[in-house]
């Protein structure tokens, strides 16, 4: 069976923080809020004691183009 790889990877040299900044207001600059955020640190240690790298996974959304998508008629 094929493995499908579906991510974007980008390298950068700022600090973890300072990228998830910058991440989070370039989506807001093009419409996205950020309405979940999973910290994977976090939740491993939690969950499994085990200490992981920093790691966020973001779940983004544009209202205004979700509406407009919704609200199209099927032709």
């Amino acid at each position: 069976m094929d493995q499908m790889n579906y991510y974007h990877t980008r390298e950068v040299s700022d600090s973890f923080e300072t990228a998830l900044t910058k991440v989070k207001k370039a989506l807001a600059d093009r419409g996205f809020g950020v309405i979940t955020e999973i910290d994977l640190k976090e939740k491993f240690r939690e969950k499994l004691n085990v200490d992981f790298r920093e790691y966020r996974i973001l779940g983004a959304c544009n209202p205004k183009w979700l509406t407009r998508q919704l609200n199209r008629k099927i032709e």
